[in-house]
């Protein structure tokens, strides 16, 4: 018979698990480094997703509006961003998506 596990020992685990990988850190890197390019205004319409093996960020927006105007700056953000993570540039790209509720 399977004992079951509390709810607070498996999300410990799986922290330990990421931030022994460096998934944490670098997820809290690209986080920093985002509300160091974009404005404040900005900062409030974007939700942070992931960062995929093959260096895409995936972020969301939560109108049409704001899709539009960030990926306007898209190439800028990226530049940015690389130059604010230094040797670790594994952002290839910068992808937006509409995340309404």
């Amino acid at each position: 018979m399977k004992t079951m596990e509390h709810i607070r020992c498996t999300t410990e685990r799986v922290l330990r698990d990421w931030s022994q990988r460096g998934c944490l850190y670098k997820d809290k890197m690209i986080m920093d480094g985002l509300r160091r390019i974009l404005t404040k205004k900005e900062q409030r319409h974007i939700t942070y997703h992931s960062l995929k093996k093959n260096g895409v960020i995936t972020l969301g927006v939560d109108s049409s509006v704001w899709l539009y105007l960030l990926n306007l700056k898209k190439r800028q953000l990226l530049k940015s961003l690389n130059q604010i993570l230094g040797s670790n540039k594994e952002i290839v790209s910068i992808v937006f998506r509409l995340d309404v509720n």
